[in-house]
């Protein structure tokens, strides 16, 4: 068999095994109650892994953004630290549930993609997994070593279950909003979300109708069935505005100016200034982008190198 052979064949097995792991049963959305039914979820992202680069390029020239993964990330990147509500002593029963004899992290997220209500998860190699479902989410951590803290890119409004999303206001529903698809699983429709330019978040219906929102949500309503998610793949931009209301909020819940309040804010501010920093030299950097032969070059590595001191400066002046 020619080698022209042979690799159409291998096109052929792995676009088949792509769709036996890729179509979902319609009748609801997938759970995590088997091993099965995570070991496909550890495949489709071991796929999604391998193809990235031909996603990639393909995506570029559909106008569709590459697959946002992982979706969990560790909150404030940190290991050692265990999920907070409102502040870094803000624990609380109410705010999670446990299971126990969880083999491994993933098989942790997996049952938090299937929860609705789940915005993130605290794991240890002891095998307790926690379920976040407290309104708000995941504000802080605390250390707790051996334990890990890790954010849904998928966040529910007002508790996610029984609610339909919203712009501004209970009543503030325009279908040039959002686009509907379906019938499709609680888990497809969030894929559909991960590939579309600009989706904001979801609203998925029992019986499988799903809204990609391409508008900010803001709000949610009544509506029996239905589940209303946000979708955040990156954290907050650290802004000084935000480390402040951070601190605000943190010093709220404690009910006094703690020292862990105070070292949350101070952490936050000092990474809003290395934020800024990089993205100051980012734009020096692009000034040199368009440069066409050694005398432009020349030229613009002097705009270059001004604009790259004044970043230091302003990064000295944010400290």
């Amino acid at each position: 068999m020619s080698a022209l052979s042979l690799q159409g064949h291998a096109g052929m097995l792995v676009g088949f095994a792509m769709c036996l792991v890729v179509v979902v049963p319609l009748s609801g959305a997938p759970t995590c109650s088997s091993n099965d039914s995570c070991a496909r979820d550890s495949v489709l992202l071991q796929l999604q892994q391998n193809q990235s680069d031909q996603f990639h390029k393909a995506s570029a020239e559909s106008a569709l953004p590459p697959f946002q993964l992982p979706d969990f990330r560790l909150v404030n990147g940190q290991e050692d630290r265990a999920c907070r509500g409102g502040c870094p002593s803000d624990i609380d029963e109410s705010y999670y549930q446990l299971r126990v004899a969880v083999s491994t992290l993933d098989e942790c997220q997996c049952l938090c993609r299937d929860d609705v209500r789940c915005s993130g998860v605290e794991y240890n190699s002891n095998g307790h997994c926690k379920l976040w479902h407290r309104n708000g989410g995941i504000m802080f951590t605390a250390p707790a070593e051996g334990y890990s803290c890790y954010r849904n890119s998928f966040q529910p409004v007002a508790g996610g279950v029984d609610r339909s999303c919203r712009g501004d206001g209970e009543s503030d529903d325009d279908e040039r909003y959002y686009d509907v698809s379906g019938p499709r699983s609680f888990a497809e429709c969030k894929e559909v979300c991960e590939q579309t330019r600009g989706c904001k978040g979801i609203e998925h219906t029992t019986d499988g109708r799903c809204a990609v929102w391409k508008r900010s949500i803001h709000a949610t309503a009544s509506s029996p069935g239905s589940s209303c998610l946000v979708f955040a793949p990156q954290d907050a931009i650290r802004t000084q505005d935000w480390c402040h209301s951070q601190y605000a909020s943190c010093v709220e819940c404690e009910g006094t100016s703690t020292v862990e309040c105070r070292a949350v804010f101070e952490n936050c501010r000092a990474a809003s200034c290395e934020d800024s920093h990089d993205a100051c030299q980012k734009g020096c950097e692009a000034l040199c982008k368009d440069a066409r032969d050694e005398k432009d070059w020349a030229a613009c590595a002097q705009r270059m190198d001004y604009c790259q001191t004044g970043c230091g400066i302003q990064f000295y002046r944010c400290y």
